[in-house]
């Protein structure tokens, strides 16, 4: 079983209210940063269903969250989310992911600027006021947010889900692993990447993995780049969602193994998730060793699949 945070479970849904009544803060500005494209929330909208959009009042402004409800309407949030630098909370690949995963538990996103170290005060913001959370996570720059901010708070943080982290950036260079190593073993990491995204080489995550502390798990989608998306685009919707799905069912049971394998299947518009397989997550080895044996750092093939139809 996953292990629980230590942060107070006795907070409740009452205090996304607070935050909007909260009168001591100017609430007049929302974090909004350089944010381009129009995918993301000023906090004026109409609820969506299953969703309840409100404010978390930050120094003299006040930052965008977005909740999508579980199965339980009163449950708290088991997800802290936050999404790239290219877009906000309503960018489809966020609202997917987040979708995906409220069909089995409460998802909190948040908005941000594309800063990253105002991001990951943001997440600090938001982990304040929702401590009931189980888990933090995001996308890409998100992803890098959530890694810096678990890591300061690993105290009462145990779990990061990591979608399309990137280790280097578009154009290459440097890689980000650092604070990916720089993970406590206390807290178990999901990465879900697509083996297609060139910001993220298969290897070289696989790699790292084994070189951090913490315990990791990854699911890796066939076909998909950075955004998550697909050649087929009838797919891609179904796709993000799925991913949603499995990190939920992933923190709530931990599978024993740690490597699996998800792809869409455009002759029969299906998503197929092979078996969980390996044990990369408890292996260790040596920088050296890694680099020396690529090979062994390429996930495993699934040796059985289950064919799941896509959503509607």
């Amino acid at each position: 079983m996953p292990r629980r945070s230590k942060r107070n479970r006795n907070h409740t849904d009452s205090d996304e209210k607070t935050a909007q009544d909260d009168t001591t803060a100017d609430l007049t500005k929302s974090v909004l940063g350089g944010l381009k494209g129009g995918r993301r929330l000023d906090g004026s909208e109409d609820k969506q269903q299953g969703t309840t959009t409100f404010k978390v009042p930050f120094n003299d402004k006040f930052i965008i969250c977005q909740k999508y409800h579980g199965p339980s309407a009163d449950e708290n949030a088991s997800l802290i989310f936050t999404h790239g630098a290219g877009g906000g909370i309503a960018n489809p690949a966020t609202v997917e992911f987040a979708k995906g995963f409220a069909s089995a538990k409460s998802a909190l996103c948040f908005q941000g600027t594309m800063n990253l170290k105002n991001r990951v005060k943001c997440f600090t913001a938001v982990l304040d006021e929702h401590k009931a959370a189980m888990a933090l996570g995001g996308r890409s720059m998100g992803a890098r947010a959530a890694t810096i901010t678990a890591t300061d708070h690993a105290d009462t943080v145990s779990t990061l889900i990591l979608v399309s982290f990137p280790l280097t950036s578009e154009r290459g260079g440097e890689s980000r692993e650092d604070i990916l190593l720089n993970i406590p073993g206390s807290i178990d990491v999901l990465f879900i990447t697509g083996d297609g995204d060139k910001m993220c080489n298969m290897v070289n995550l696989s790699r790292v993995r084994r070189q951090m502390k913490a315990r990791s798990w990854s699911v890796v989608i066939r076909g998909a780049d950075h955004s998550m998306s697909l050649k087929d685009k009838r797919g891609v919707a179904a796709m993000r969602a799925k991913t949603g799905q499995i990190a939920a069912e992933w923190l709530q049971d931990r599978p024993e193994r740690t490597e699996v394998i998800v792809s869409w299947d455009a002759e029969t518009s299906e998503i197929e998730v092979g078996e969980w397989q390996g044990g990369l997550g408890r292996a260790r080895l040596s920088k050296k060793d890694a680099d020396d044996n690529p090979e062994e750092s390429e996930p495993e093939k699934p040796q059985a699949r289950k064919r799941q139809k896509k959503r509607a």
